[in-house]
């Protein structure tokens, strides 16, 4: 078993079994290796500012159950860029102090 950590989350990735909950930086290994009944995908940043390939980015987005970001201007931004997607947008402030990364 391999261990990923993303951000204070431990997620724990397989590719024998079925998770119950898989938690990325929106990254294409949990989708492409890891099976779980749940996926969230976290982006800690403004998604236009990543100038990111939304079109790529989609059909990954599709398999997700929710998206969590970090402040009201970030689930803006993904919810214009993916209009589609919307619904599972989800506002999630990171536990971490601004101050404390600086």
């Amino acid at each position: 078993m391999k261990r990923v950590f993303v951000g204070l989350l431990v997620v724990s990735l397989s590719c024998l079994g079925i998770q119950n909950l898989a938690i990325t930086n929106v990254s294409a290994g949990v989708f492409d290796c890891v099976k779980a009944k749940r996926k969230i995908g976290f982006i800690h940043n403004d998604y236009v500012k990543l100038d990111l390939d939304a079109s790529f980015d989609l059909p990954y987005f599709e398999k997700l159950n929710t998206i969590a970001t970090v402040s009201e201007q970030c689930v803006m931004v993904l919810k214009e860029v993916f209009p589609t997607q919307k619904d599972k947008v989800q506002l999630l402030y990171n536990i971490v102090s601004a101050i404390l990364i600086k």
